[in-house]
């Protein structure tokens, strides 16, 4: 069983921003501008999740792979990437009208399969 941790952070004002550097990335579909911002530290809050929480987190996250194939998109890799074209996918299907998948309910399995990911892979709590 996963032990997972959320962090609560207080709210970044702008008077927090200590440095910001703009740059580009080269991605396949061309380059793109992104910033990256700096902040002075803040102290955080941690605090266990609860058992019913952790039950729903890992329910969503085993809902990805049903994901990926309703979106036409290969069920044998299930990385970040394939959750990205599923996710363009969703979104192209919900501007027409072509699924009844709300949109709280991709918020609640992406952000389930993001936070595994970071916690599983990333060493983040």
């Amino acid at each position: 069983m996963n032990k997972w941790i959320l962090v609560f952070l207080p709210f970044l004002g702008a008077s927090l921003a200590m440095a910001q550097e703009t740059y580009e990335v080269e991605t396949p579909e061309g380059v793109v501008e992104a910033t990256k911002t700096t902040f002075d530290e803040f102290p955080q809050e941690v605090t266990d999740i609860e058992e019913s929480v952790l039950e729903a987190i890992n329910t969503n996250v085993s809902l990805g792979p049903a994901f990926l194939q309703e979106f036409n998109v290969g069920v044998s890799d299930r990385s970040l990437k394939d959750y990205d074209e599923a996710f363009r996918r969703w979104q192209d299907a919900a501007s027409n009208g072509e699924t009844d998948i709300a949109n709280g309910t991709v918020i609640d399995l992406f952000g389930s399969i993001l936070g595994n990911f970071l916690v599983s892979n990333l060493d983040m709590k």
